[in-house]
Formats: structure tokens, C-alpha cells, sequence
């Protein structure tokens, strides 16, 4: 990763409606990590000087994948701002459409939620500047860290590492209802076996905490122990 190792990058969360957070990452420059519902620009924008950070300031905004909760937001701040906005390939044309594929259950949970969910829940889509693969790196941006795929949530999901040891990880791991600090697989998963392979991923690049839009921020140790070594368990039985 390149960069300058020794600079401290502030991650700071801001909290939206229903459950959601956003954050804003601030090193020499700020990059935005998400934007929440529809109607969650303005809050976004509003908050920025409460955490230092003047709205020039902001040179990057990711979208951790397409779904209404994380780039709900983005097309208020974009006309705004005009930041360039990252997303990965895969979840491109849902961002530039504004409407994702319909969820799909990764629990019972799931399978219960999925028929209340609202039908044809949309948000006005957005043209990313700059289209993900494997690896971004967020220096030029200002933020020693960086960008990679970790699929499994949607297909194009996203995950930031910085180079403390914290991932942005959005909907990868959750928080439960209750238990909000306990770490979870979201009820809705476009491929279950991805998303334990991307969690893997992120410990093997030595990822000491995740911060996720619902809940958390989670240690890699409960991680590992909550997801993938009962994961294996119960693959044992």
C-alpha cells in the first residue's frame, strides 16, 4: 500500500435514520464511505464541519454496494459537491439506475423480512467517476489505505482497510437486533459462501477491527470466532 504510514486516520461515524451510519474518513484529505437512505445527503453535508471537515475538504465518496441504504444519499451530495464518486464494477449499473436486484435472504430472518420489505424501492442514480476491480488505493485521496472487492453481500460489495488495522466493511458483518455489538451475516446475502470467503479475506490482510453500517465496530477475534469457526462447526455436523 503506498502512502504515508505514520499518518493517523480519523474515522469518524454519523449517524442517519434507521439504524444506518455512514463515515467519514479524515486524513490529510476526507473520503466519505457511503451515504445512507434517500434524504440522508443533506444531514451528510450538514456534518461535515462538525468533524473538521470543510466541504472542499472531501475528495472522495465510496459506495460499499448499490443498495437504497448506502447511495440513497449520494446524488444530493454529488450535485453539491461534485465529488467523484467509486463503486465497484459489479454494482455499477445499479448505482446509475438507482434500483438494485431484489433481496436475497441469507437467514430465517431473511425469509421472514423479505415479503414486508416494500416493493420497487428506488433513488436517484448516479454516473461513478472511477469503477472498482481488486484494489483502489485511497492515498491520492488523502487517506493511507485502501480499496478492495469483498463480494458475497451484492457481487460488486466493498470493503475500506486502513492502514491502522480498521475496515469499513458496510452490510459484510452487522450487528444483530438487539446485541448490536454482537458481529452477524446480514439476513440478506447474494451468496452466503462469499461472504465468509471476503471475511477471511479482510483477517488475512491483518484487519484488527470492522466498522459496519448496522452496529459493530466488531474485533477480527469476535469475527472469527462468531462467524467463521461456527460457520465450520456446523458444516462438521
Amino acid at each position: 500500500m503506498t502512502g504515508v504510514k505514520d499518518e493517523t486516520v480519523q474515522i469518524s461515524p454519523i449517524r442517519l435514520k434507521g439504524f444506518l451510519k455512514c463515515f467519514l474518513l479524515k486524513g490529510r484529505q476526507a473520503v466519505l464511505v457511503d451515504t445512507g437512505s434517500t434524504g440522508d445527503g443533506r444531514r451528510i453535508r450538514d456534518m461535515l464541519p462538525h468533524h473538521g471537515v470543510r466541504l472542499t475538504d472531501l475528495a472522495l465518496i465510496v459506495i460499499t454496494h448499490a443498495h437504497p441504504g448506502h447511495a440513497g444519499g449520494l446524488a444530493y451530495l454529488k450535485e453539491r459537491l461534485n465529488v467523484p464518486v467509486a463503486v465497484h464494477r459489479l454494482d455499477a449499473d445499479a448505482l446509475r439506475q438507482g434500483f438494485n436486484r431484489p433481496f436475497s435472504p441469507a437467514s430465517k430472518l431473511g425469509q421472514l423480512i423479505c415479503p414486508l420489505l416494500p416493493r420497487g424501492v428506488g433513488y436517484a442514480g448516479v454516473e461513478p467517476e472511477i469503477l472498482i476491480e481488486d484494489e483502489f488505493d485511497l492515498s491520492p485521496y488523502g487517506v493511507t489505505g485502501k480499496v478492495i472487492s469483498t463480494p458475497g453481500h451484492t457481487p460488486g460489495s466493498l470493503s475500506v482497510i486502513l492502514d491502522g488495522g480498521e475496515a469499513i466493511v458496510g452490510d459484510l458483518v452487522v450487528g444483530g437486533l438487539i446485541r448490536r455489538r454482537k458481529p452477524h451475516i446480514s439476513a440478506f446475502a447474494d451468496d452466503e459462501s462469499q461472504v465468509l470467503a471476503s471475511i477471511q479475506k479482510l483477517l488475512d490482510q491483518s484487519v484488527e477491527t470492522m466498522y459496519s453500517t448496522h452496529g459493530g465496530p466488531f474485533s477480527a477475534d469476535a469475527v472469527r470466532h462468531e462467524l467463521l469457526e461456527q460457520a465450520a462447526a456446523e458444516r462438521e455436523r
